[in-house]
């Protein structure tokens, strides 16, 4: 709204919205939640047709540890990262394809507990040891797949990949999953991975000029900081 106002050169009309800044999106109806009042999302993960609110922009935009939607020190960041960028001409970039983020399942056991455990360092749960099984038709599996496969090439092909995760506890239960072919490349990339933590745990902060170090930036879900759509 404020850059709105800026662009528009006046002010205006006061409204009330109640936002919902999960990554997800609203859990219940705006209406339901909102007593009344427009609701915005900047989110609709489970899908647009039963989650109603006006979509807006990612608030988590800013520099690090700068207010959050602060757009003149987003600004900033960006420019930052242009000028590092402006300093690495393409071709003496490194030619590997680069990416940093969470690596999890954010799964569910079978008696209803979630699988990852908080923090950097996560244990297995002992009742459901291989985990509970998204069947991607009725549930959303949160791009750990790809997040997973994507990783295991740097196990691979190291010389073209570093794709490594800043926290990992990736998925291990394919058994839902009827493309068999499938699951049995992501069931071979969850072993190459937890067998290669060391390698491919990463844990040191890549800022985000450092990013223009590499000729190919791989885009997927997950974090490092501030979001998905942050990063993007």
């Amino acid at each position: 709204l404020a850059s709105a106002q800026r662009v528009r050169k006046k002010s205006l009309p006061n409204a009330g919205f109640v936002p919902d800044m999960s990554a997800s999106g609203w859990s219940v109806t705006p209406a339901q939640e909102s007593k009344g009042f427009p609701g915005t999302a900047i989110a609709k993960k489970h899908g647009y047709g039963r989650y109603c609110g006006i979509m807006i922009p990612n608030p988590y935009l800013s520099h690090q540890g700068a207010p959050m939607g602060d757009l003149d020190l987003w600004r900033y960041s960006i420019d930052e990262i242009r000028a590092a960028a402006r300093t690495r001409p393409i071709n003496q970039r490194k030619a590997k394809v680069f990416w940093r983020g969470e690596c999890e399942n954010n799964e569910w056991d079978r008696k209803g507990k979630h699988y990852s455990v908080n923090g950097p360092k996560r244990a297995l749960r002992p009742e459901s040891p291989q985990g509970y099984c998204y069947d991607t038709k009725a549930n959303i599996e949160s791009g750990n797949r790809a997040r997973l496969a994507a990783a295991s090439l740097t196990v691979a092909h190291s010389k073209h990949f570093d794709v490594k995760c800043s926290a990992l506890d990736p998925p291990r239960n394919f058994s839902c999953i009827e493309d068999k072919a499938y699951a049995a490349e992501l069931t071979q990339a969850s072993k190459d991975v937890l067998e290669n933590s060391r390698t491919i745990e990463d844990e040191a902060w890549i800022d985000g000029t450092d990013y223009t170090k590499y000729k190919y930036l791989l885009n997927l879900p997950g974090k490092t900081e501030g979001s998905y759509s942050r990063n993007l």
